[in-house]
């Protein structure tokens, strides 16, 4: 069942029961008794598919109300995860993007299966172009501009490359604008599916991008890193573009890989791989529209190659 096919009302039912959603090759158990949540999910999740709550799932992750006097006073929201709170509790109206940051959370803190890097990915067939750089780089904002130009989304925030093989696991979830990133998206793709702005405590505006149904559709297609991306909004800067050799790109994946210790070795040896091989350049941009342009135009000549089986 996917999460469009149970109408709302049922869909809060069963997530006061706990449900499980799939999204790529992972799957969250979560359970509350909020019914915004349902509605989030509704709006942009429809094309996920869900499970009954004794499915199997990587994580269990419930949105509770706070303790005590709050509960009347000040409402909260509380994320457990497996029974840990990684967050202290929040407004209860931001309660949605609470539960996107703890599903990050979950992933850049225990998946360790996998190398994760703090990139966006998106793709044109199996070639992934990957967007790493530190939070307000520009990458969330980017990626959402190529959507609208039908590359594929694989994960607007985290990247997941399989130690073996150093193929990237598609997972895509909404994704997260800020402040003005907000307005110029929607100015991009009138037609776009965007959660309600919320004020967040530290991160300003936040609202959320609903993935495209053909990403989501192909959630089980891995694809290989073709070119790196280190993105820079700069004020006022017209869209600029400059070659990044080899052992940069690499220092970049490298301070962008979030369980870099962790994995060990194997992290090295895939990175470096992506470093040695792929087209990699820094974008300094303001203009998105500009920019999203400028990343076509770098990779249109490769992506022609591939359409005619060059």
């Amino acid at each position: 069942m996917r999460v469009a096919d149970c109408p709302p009302r049922a869909l809060a039912r069963r997530l006061a029961r706990g449900l499980v959603l799939e999204v790529g090759p992972l799957a969250f158990r979560l359970r509350t008794p909020f019914p915004e949540i349902a509605a989030h999910l509704h709006r942009l999740y429809p094309d996920h598919r869900l499970s009954g709550p004794d499915a199997f799932a990587d994580w269990s992750v419930e949105l509770l109300p706070g303790r005590g006097l709050r509960r009347r006073l000040r409402p909260q929201a509380r994320l457990v995860v497996d029974g840990h709170e990684p967050f202290r509790p929040l407004p209860r109206g931001q309660a949605c993007p609470l539960l996107e940051w703890g599903l990050n959370w979950c992933v850049y803190s225990q998946a360790h299966w996998w190398i994760v890097v703090h990139a966006a990915v998106v793709a044109d067939g199996d070639r992934a172009l990957l967007l790493a750089g530190d939070s307000g780089a520009g990458k969330s904002t980017l990626c959402a501009a190529l959507l609208t130009r039908g590359w594929r989304l694989l994960s607007d925030e985290l990247a997941l490359l399989d130690p073996r093989d150093g193929r990237i696991q598609p997972l895509p979830r909404p994704v997260s604008l800020k402040d003005r990133a907000i307005e110029l998206v929607a100015g991009l793709a009138p037609g776009a599916v965007l959660s309600d702005p919320v004020a967040t405590d530290g991160k300003g505006w936040v609202a959320h991008l609903r993935p495209p149904p053909g990403s989501v559709a192909r959630a089980r297609e891995p694809a290989r890193a073709a070119w790196l991306i280190l993105p820079e909004v700069t004020p006022g800067s017209p869209p600029a573009v400059g070659g990044v050799g080899p052992g940069r790109a690499l220092m970049a994946l490298v301070r962008q890989c979030v369980n870099y210790t962790a994995v060990g070795p194997d992290a090295f040896e895939r990175l470096a791989d992506i470093a040695a091989s792929v087209p990699a350049y820094r974008l300094r941009f303001d203009d998105l529209a500009q920019a999203a342009a400028l990343v076509d135009g770098l990779t249109r000549h490769a992506r022609d190659r591939a359409a005619a089986g060059a």
